[in-house]
């Protein structure tokens, strides 16, 4: 059995067990047979954060993000335009609306990308629709999105082409840092944090 494969099989536990002994259990659902479970995991259900950033960048109105970290973490740093719905929380009534209803795209985010999983799994089995995860989460963004790295001289044309997004990207987010691998000293870039105006359109980026 591959190591991505066993990691995937202990989130699945985790997230059952978790489940399991819920406080707010939500029982007005119909939960997925076994089958339709192995089923949706099959699917691919992340976006990169490429993609992340294309659609916050497009402004795309189909987007929720939703941060699922604590509040004083979504607090100290987020994604703009985010709203911030606590693990723990998933499965309160406040926050139902947000992610139980199948017109938006709702993207979780952690710091990782396992606690993502986990919620995504969880609600998947109480058969919420649409849901995905930002792959690698707020670690990868920053990576990737805030911090580009220049692709060596030699690099195929495409991956140019995915660094030059990068690079704008990061000036669009406030990033505006581009660090080769021997950089050290990097300082943590400040991103401006924003919730949605749910009392509009309940998801967007703006």
């Amino acid at each position: 059995m591959k190591k991505r494969d066993i990691l995937f099989l202990a989130i699945l536990l985790i997230g059952a067990i978790w489940l399991a002994f819920l406080p707010n259990k939500r029982y007005d659902f119909v939960e997925l047979s076994p089958e339709e479970l192995i089923y949706k995991t099959s699917l691919n259900h992340y976006f990169t954060t490429d993609d992340v950033a294309k659609m916050m960048i497009k402004k795309d109105p189909l987007l929720i993000l939703v941060d699922i970290r604590t509040k004083p973490e979504f607090e100290d740093y987020a994604l703009p335009g985010a709203m911030n719905i606590p693990f723990d929380s998933l499965l309160s009534k406040t926050y139902r609306r947000y992610i139980d209803q199948e017109v938006y795209n709702v993207v979780f985010y952690s710091n990782g990308s396992s606690l993502s999983d986990q919620a995504w799994f969880i609600l998947t089995r109480l058969g919420y629709q649409n849901l995905y995860v930002m792959q690698g989460g707020l670690n990868l963004w920053i990576e990737t999105i805030l911090r580009p790295i220049k692709p060596a001289d030699f690099a195929p044309p495409h991956d140019f082409d995915i660094y030059n997004f990068r690079l704008a990207a990061s000036k669009h987010f406030g990033g505006g840092i581009s660090v080769d691998n021997s950089s050290s000293d990097v300082a943590t870039p400040v991103i401006e944090v924003q919730q949605n105006n749910t009392t509009s359109t309940g998801g967007g980026c703006d």
